[in-house]
């Protein structure tokens, strides 16, 4: 049985240049998927796709209503 997979769930990130960065970061590391919460946070676009590198299209970026649910599910 291999490690548990990793998951990065992002709060408060409303700066496209550092959901980008997160990604880029998140995709060096193996991160299996990045939650971002729906309400007041920076949403995939352009900007963030450039400066992820690359790393928007490997990593899935999964869009929620409230991180503390569904962290619970996660875990």
């Amino acid at each position: 049985m291999g490690p548990d997979p990793l998951v990065l769930a992002l709060d408060g990130v409303q700066d496209p240049h550092n959901l980008g960065a997160c990604l880029r970061t998140a995709d060096a590391c193996g991160v299996l998927a990045v939650l971002v919460p729906r309400d007041r946070s920076a949403s995939l676009n352009a900007t963030a796709r450039k400066v992820a590198a690359g790393a928007a299209e490997t990593t899935p970026v999964v869009t929620v209503t409230n991180l503390a649910p569904s962290w619970k599910i996660i875990k």
